[in-house]
């Protein structure tokens, strides 16, 4: 899946978390010489050799997604900052994606822990394999992003990287979470075979490293984008979320139709990019359970169970069992607006479909000038996936206006475009009655 479409360099990178799981990570921007011994072949003569402090965004999906929710975002990104301009690494989160089947035989006790600690320390993991300068990462800015869950993983990310980069504060976070990536150690490897001996180079080199080489990357954390959640919000709607997964269906005959189902009733709204991020939230699944299901004929109407529920033949089941996250969602969330707000050592944006989106902590913070907000009109939830071009202007306008990204020429008022700057996005908001002009 992953390719020019999607702005990803083909095949993943893996990276060993603390506890033996294997993460699998998208990636684009990673130099040649990188440990891992994986090459994109898109920055390589851009980056190969250079100091060049490149940023680096982390970008980390929601649950029920997959990494591959910003592909067609970091694809709009590369069209305008340029291939090889800047490092992106979206992994699939724990129990998510290519990461859910990457260890069958996982003996951890961590295999099924979705808790925040656990998330944040994966993610830290993450970094630290891959934002070396093996791989071409060079002490440039980071940028962390993330959707809804993934916005609550990238927000205690960087309280624990401020904490971690000045000895202050939780001290890498050992006192409030049990797991420590500081202590962990993490090797990349390969997708394939010839990765192996490679990653047991990056594994030495990582245990071997300097906490001074360590904390690099969490020192150059400058920059944190979170889309579409709070915390009043977040935790307000999980009431109601037992009967949003019970009327979910959890059989589909034919990845045609589950893009149809996710866009009918499943909340997106962008065809193009559905077709692309969806099919990774599927694995293929046997008849013969009592499950309800849906085909590509009956995914516009309600669910349907026919026959005892039985369907007819092989399909495809959803890889991720969101019901059984349940116990973690609450605190997924609790606290997200301390550490999103209250970090002084980040500049904050915050991307919403709605005003009605805010919580009254965010929105005192927005009218006092803590956090820039930008609102993507005709979004849903996925924002990143509804209108990637959009989503990829809001971070150009957030990076790019502090110098972290080279700016692109400005988007020309007279063609209409439908990124922040550009007219047709100024119309909708004159048309709302908005008088900033920006969003």
């Amino acid at each position: 899946m992953a390719g020019k479409s999607t702005g990803f360099a083909p095949g993943t990178l893996e990276v060993v978390a603390a506890d033996g799981l294997r993460i699998q990570c998208y990636s684009t921007g990673i130099t040649s010489s990188s440990s891992s011994g994986a090459s994109d072949g898109k920055c390589d003569s851009a980056s190969e050799g250079s100091s060049s402090k490149r940023a680096a965004f982390i970008l980390l999906h929601g649950a029920g997604h997959s990494a591959m929710s910003f592909g067609p975002m970091l694809a709009a990104l590369a069209d305008r900052l340029g291939q090889g301009s800047f490092i992106a690494v979206a992994p699939d989160m724990r129990g998510h994606g290519l990461t859910a089947d990457s260890t069958p035989d996982f003996a951890g006790s961590g295999a099924g822990d979705m808790s925040l600690g656990t998330l944040v320390s994966d993610v830290e993991a993450v970094c630290d394999a891959l934002l070396t300068p093996a791989s071409g990462y060079h002490g440039g800015p980071v940028i962390l992003v993330g959707h809804s869950m993934g916005g609550a993983v990238a927000s205690h990310v960087a309280k624990r990287a401020a904490a971690a980069a000045t000895d202050k504060g939780e001290g890498q976070g050992e006192a409030r979470w049990s797991t420590s990536s500081s202590s962990s150690s993490s090797s990349t490897s390969s997708a394939g075979a010839a990765g192996a001996g490679a990653a047991g180079a990056a594994a030495s080199s990582a245990s071997s490293a300097s906490d001074e080489e360590r904390r690099g990357w969490r020192g150059a954390v400058v920059g944190l984008a979170v889309v579409d959640v709070v915390e009043g919000t977040a935790l307000n709607s999980l009431q109601y979320m037992d009967k949003v997964l019970a009327a979910r269906p959890t059989y589909f005959s034919t990845e045609d139709a589950a893009i149809e189902y996710m866009l009918t009733r499943g909340g997106l709204r962008n065809r193009a990019t559905a077709a692309i991020t969806v099919p990774p939230l599927l694995k293929p699944s046997a008849a013969g359970s009592s499950i309800s299901s849906i085909s590509s004929s009956s995914s516009s109407s309600s669910s349907s169970d026919s026959g005892g529920g039985e369907p007819d033949g092989d399909g495809f089941a959803w890889r991720v069992d969101l019901a059984a996250t349940c116990p973690y969602w609450r605190g997924w969330f609790e606290g997200l607006n301390a550490a999103f707000l209250d970090n002084p050592k980040v500049i904050k944006l915050l991307v919403v479909a709605g005003m009605d989106r805010l919580d009254k902590e965010t929105t005192i913070a927005q009218m006092s000038g803590r956090i820039q907000i930008s609102i993507a009109y005709g979004c849903g939830h996925a924002v990143q996936e509804d209108d990637p071009g959009k989503f990829a202007e809001y971070l150009i306008q957030f990076a790019g206006f502090r110098g972290w990204v080279n700016m692109p020429a400005p988007t020309s008022l007279m063609d209409g475009g439908g990124g922040p700057m550009g007219l047709a996005h100024k119309l909708e908001v004159l048309r709302r009655g908005k008088d900033n002009l920006f969003g």
